[in-house]
């Protein structure tokens, strides 16, 4: 996605699809390069999704009815048991990491 973003930024591309994000970061300078980005299309609106692996969801003993809360409970008391986990988003500014910092937050 940075990558995306650069070579807009610097005219190697003419047009790319990126984070909806990315824009107003990049027009605040929030994003390390500060050249402002403009977008004439959305084509989707707040579709992020939380993947978990299939192996960690066993060892949660996540079920298809759990909650939101219930599920991010799961993994923050995992957490808390010294388990090593990574978690990834494609974008600081991007929704899926408000997105994950919004459901991690719904446990602790």
């Amino acid at each position: 996605w940075a990558s995306l973003r650069d070579r807009l930024a610097f005219g190697l591309l003419d047009a790319a699809h990126c984070l909806s994000a990315m824009l107003p970061a990049a027009a605040i300078g929030n994003d390390q390069i500060g050249i402002p980005l403009q977008t004439p299309l959305v084509l989707s609106e707040s579709r992020a999704f939380i993947s978990l692996s299939q192996k960690l969801c066993y060892q949660l003993q996540i079920q298809k009815d759990d909650t939101a809360e219930q599920s991010a409970q799961k993994l923050v008391d995992y957490l808390k048991e010294n388990h090593p986990l990574s978690l990834a988003h494609v974008f600081q500014h991007s929704i899926h990491h408000y997105c994950l910092k919004e459901w991690l937050a719904l446990a602790d």
